[in-house]
């Protein structure tokens, strides 16, 4: 059974295909829906949190209580939104991550001091 809040709260897909064009299909789209050599595409989790979501669902005894579960959290986050692209493509030899933006920590931190030592006070 698919998680249909995965899509309520990422409101673009998991990925797509990458190409000449941005979002060209990728193989795996057709035939026997496997991956194969030459395939590119990105994995892009994202969630964005509005509450003009939820109250555009419609007054069932579910949404009401899913709303008041999810409530606190919406006021927190209200319009944040956050998704994180990395691009792959299939080779000879496997996967091979073709982005380089940093995903680790450690990375981030590493990034952040890098660019607050070139900030002139």
């Amino acid at each position: 059974m698919a998680c249909t809040q995965t899509y309520f709260w990422m409101i673009h897909g998991l990925g797509h295909g990458i190409g000449l064009a941005v979002h060209d299909p990728a193989q795996y789209y057709y035939g026997d829906k496997t991956f194969k050599e030459g395939d590119a595409f990105t994995i892009e989790p994202g969630i964005y949190v509005s509450q003009a979501m939820l109250d555009a669902l419609a007054d069932t005894p579910k949404n009401r209580a899913f709303k008041a579960k999810v409530k606190e959290a919406v006021a927190r986050y209200q319009n944040t939104g956050v998704r994180i692209e990395d691009s792959y493509i299939i080779t000879d030899k496997g996967l091979e991550r073709v982005s380089n933006a940093p995903r680790e920590i450690d990375e981030i931190e590493a990034l952040m001091k890098k660019r607050s030592a070139k900030v002139v006070p």
